[in-house]
């Protein structure tokens, strides 16, 4: 049978070499479990064969002019033969491959052959040892000396892609990195191949981050360059996410000095844009730099006691990023990402930014009540995890939340309010999550939690993946407090407030599942009353006998959904099962009846 699959790959038309692709996944798949090296040799000739001829497959049309179109079924096809290849390649060896190619590379003269044999080369190449030192030496040795003008632009593409993908054989051989810098310098220049460059420098600088180090003026020069380079956002993006891991290996006054140039360079790019007039002509969107900065900042780690080093960007960029917020408040995508690479700035920064939490607090709240983005309170959030152990802080914290929720709660008391406003149900118990982990004592306390709780339990019902996991979520956490057998004012108050509300909150949880949420949901659901059954089993056992009471007796057609026993039995089996898994399948079963 594999024989005549090696046919149907051996057909000239690559769609109906194709078709067998699946079937090579599976064998691979099969084999690798299987883990019998001699089972797995009674193959090693068929994926030989296999890979030769996908190599045929793979090679471009003599007159093609340019690089391979990325719309285009052929491009498709490649890649997925790629994958075939990465599937399979340990039945033949990744070294055997390598050298299969290279002895194919030798002896062709066509462009398209040497391509296709590149590009398979590419495929198995994080595959191969960095130990090696037989194989690959001379290939990137044959790859360097190309000649730039005389070489077809797809055989440089693919070359430089192929340099990509060995990034990790060449940390292990770093005589090797400046002879594939200057290549890829080069090749810069070159519009068309100026993004694969730039992807593969942030490969390198992943792999070689200590040795890359040494090579920051040069980088940030290509950064600062980028719109004569013609980089694509996504490669720019991959260029500063290289440079900023190596800034993780540098010394502490080093490290400081280079974070601010590089992160001042933006700055001054996004001050352009805010002090120049609306719709200015080739000036950028300020996503263009916020989102370059949030690339820098999320990549770049420091430990907590060198937070301070971070400060003088911190310093330079929050006044930029408020007059941001100030210009583009009613523009919710540009407060949106600002409010991540404020996000992210914070996290750099960490407790130091202290000083920044009375003004960034005070501005997203004057925001939210002008313009209630859900995002301002996923930022609330952040302030809430990074300063909410600080005792200095939790008035103000708190102070936040109740300037937060009656604008949220006007929000959602509208018609269809809380189906119509995921994000801000789950950016808001995102933030009551973080308070109730980082400041029970100060979140859960009378007149304060009551509300929120009401909302809850309306939210239950909310058939929005992220929004009801947040609801779930949080609603387990204030039950685990009630649990807590303490004598912590906040724990004595969850304990007589769930009594309280016990019942309502069971019926919110089982109205939800037999009626709006999808089967997927229940679980979480589950889980919540669960929480309930541990917290006190004998009183959710009277809440829930007495919300089965109050069910429907018939559903929309008119039809008895669950006779008596059935309800009977739901009851008993939800309040004798002590394992979770139990009880959220009982509940998906007693759900679909009502569907």
């Amino acid at each position: 049978m594999v024989d005549l699959l090696l046919a149907c790959v051996s057909h000239p038309q690559y769609e109906v070499c194709e078709i067998t692709f699946n079937f090579w996944y599976r064998l691979a798949e099969e084999l690798y479990s299987l883990r019998d090296e001699e089972r797995t040799k009674l193959f090693h000739g068929h994926i030989e064969k296999l890979i030769s001829l996908l190599y045929q497959h793979c090679q471009l049309d003599t007159d093609h002019d340019g690089l391979p179109t990325e719309d285009s079924d052929f491009h498709d096809f490649r890649v997925k033969a790629t994958e075939t290849i990465k599937d399979a390649i340990f039945i033949v060896g990744p070294s055997n491959c390598f050298k299969n190619m290279c002895v194919l590379l030798g002896q062709q003269t066509g462009w398209e052959k040497v391509e296709a044999a590149l590009f398979v080369m590419s495929a198995i190449a994080r595959n191969i040892s960095p130990d090696d030192d037989v194989v690959v030496p001379p290939v990137i040795a044959a790859l360097l000396g190309l000649p730039a003008q005389e070489t077809h632009i797809a055989v440089r593409y693919t070359c430089i892609h192929l340099l990509g993908e060995l990034s990790e054989w060449i940390s292990c051989h770093p005589s090797m990195l400046d002879g594939v810098l200057n290549f890829l310098q080069v090749m810069l220049h070159e519009k068309r191949l100026s993004s694969i460059c730039a992807l593969t420098l942030q490969k390198i600088c992943s792999e070689c981050q200590d040795q890359m180090a040494e090579h920051f003026e040069g980088l940030y020069q290509i950064v600062s360059m980028s719109d004569s380079f013609s980089l694509s956002q996504d490669a720019v993006f991959g260029l500063l996410t290289g440079i900023s891991l190596t800034l993780n290996k540098v010394k502490n006054e080093v490290f400081a000095e280079r974070m601010s140039k590089l992160c001042s360079f933006h700055i001054d790019g996004l001050k352009k844009v805010l002090h120049s007039p609306e719709n200015t002509e080739n000036m950028p969107s300020p996503l263009f730099w916020l989102d370059r900065l949030t690339v820098i900042l999320r990549n770049v780690k420091v430990e907590d006691k060198e937070q301070h080093l971070c400060l003088p960007v911190a310093e330079i960029l929050w006044p930029v990023l408020s007059e941001t917020f100030t210009r583009y408040k009613e523009n919710v995508r540009v407060v949106e990402h600002c409010c991540r690479t404020l996000r992210f700035l914070l996290r750099f920064c960490g407790s130091t930014t202290l000083s920044l939490l009375g003004p960034v607090a005070t501005q997203i709240v004057t925001m939210y009540q002008e313009h209630p983005h859900s995002c301002f309170l996923y930022l609330g959030s952040i302030l809430v995890d990074i300063f909410g152990s600080e005792m200095d802080c939790s008035d103000g914290l708190v102070s936040m939340f109740q300037a937060f929720f009656p604008e949220t709660l006007k929000l959602l008391q509208q018609p269809n309010g809380i189906v119509n406003n995921p994000d801000t149900i789950d950016d808001m118990f995102r933030l009551c999550a973080r308070y109730t982990m980082k400041m029970p004592g100060n979140f859960l306390r009378e007149g304060l939690i009551e509300p929120v709780l009401m909302v809850a339990m309306e939210a239950c019902k909310l058939n929005h993946r992220e929004a009801n996991a947040s609801v779930m979520k949080w609603l387990c956490d204030v039950i685990r407090c009630g649990q807590e057998q303490n004598s912590e004012p906040h724990c004595k108050f969850m304990r007589s407030l769930i009594h309280a509300r016990g019942e309502n909150l069971v019926s919110g949880l089982l109205n939800a599942c037999v009626s709006t949420l999808s089967s997927f949901l229940v679980a979480d659901a589950a889980e919540v009353l669960h929480e309930l059954l541990i917290f006190d089993k004998k009183a959710t056992s009277v809440w829930l006998q007495n919300v089965l009471e109050t069910l429907s007796k018939q559903n929309f057609a008119g039809i008895v959904p669950a006779t008596p026993q059935q309800i009977a039995d739901f009851h008993t089996e939800v309040t004798s099962s002590g394992d979770f898994r139990v009880l959220s399948r009982t509940m998906r079963e007693f759900a679909r009846l009502y569907k």
